[in-house]
């Protein structure tokens, strides 16, 4: 049963926000329980009216599903868009990042060195100053690669075939969304990143969690 280290978010280039559930390591800060993540975000994430942008949401639905969660509103995957224009081609993350928007992440290994002898570590043995911005960049490039990606997913004609897939599957069984990275955009004519960023803000004024807003919520150089 998969747990949840946590959630980042981008509402804007270079606007990330992460939200740590479940990271266990000496001297960990106290952290936002699950519940309280689920009761603030939980109807954001199922408005069909909010739009959002991720990397491999069919994964991170059997994630959240176990956990009472769903997310509707889902149109557009990096990774299904990857597949549909290069089946043959790598479509984790980072290459597709570097690939398709010119953008190099940081690789986990590099903030989570494996030690001899050792299980190689997780993201939950991560300290939060060095998670946080590693995850906030996951949603980052998510965004940069979107807007790189769907002109060419258009032109190639089969950004149609995207959306149906995508529609498909949240007909089937309400899709979730996570990856650790997220998008919220409002849809066309629609001003709804108030909610997104009001939610947000609530997560990280939530009673008893010893973390600095700026750990949080930050923005992302480069």
């Amino acid at each position: 049963r998969a747990g949840i280290s946590g959630v980042s978010f981008a509402l804007a280039p270079r606007r990330a926000a992460y939200v740590p559930l479940g990271h266990r390591y000496l001297g960990v800060p106290r952290q936002i329980t699950l519940s309280a993540f689920a009761g603030i975000m939980g109807p954001l994430l199922a408005d069909p009216g909010i739009r959002k942008l991720g990397h491999d949401t069919k994964r991170a639905d059997v994630v959240l599903r176990r956990h009472g969660m769903r997310l509707l509103g889902v149109t557009f995957d990096a990774m299904l868009g990857s597949y549909l224009l290069d089946p043959e081609a790598a479509h984790d993350l980072a290459t597709v990042a570097e690939r398709e928007a010119g953008v190099r992440m940081t690789v986990f290994d590099a903030i989570a060195a494996k030690q001899r002898g050792k299980p190689a570590p997780t993201l939950d043995e991560v300290p939060l100053e060095e998670a946080a911005p590693f995850a906030g960049a996951s949603a980052d490039a998510i965004l940069r690669v979107a807007d790189k990606q769907l002109p060419r997913l258009a032109q190639a004609e089969v950004l149609d075939t995207m959306l149906q897939r995508l529609g498909q599957r949240h007909a089937c069984c309400r899709r979730l969304q996570c990856h650790g990275a997220a998008h919220l955009a409002p849809p066309p004519g629609q001003h709804r990143h108030s909610d997104a960023d009001e939610a947000i803000h609530k997560l990280l004024r939530v009673g008893g969690v010893a973390l600095p807003q700026d750990l949080l919520q930050f923005g992302l150089q480069g």
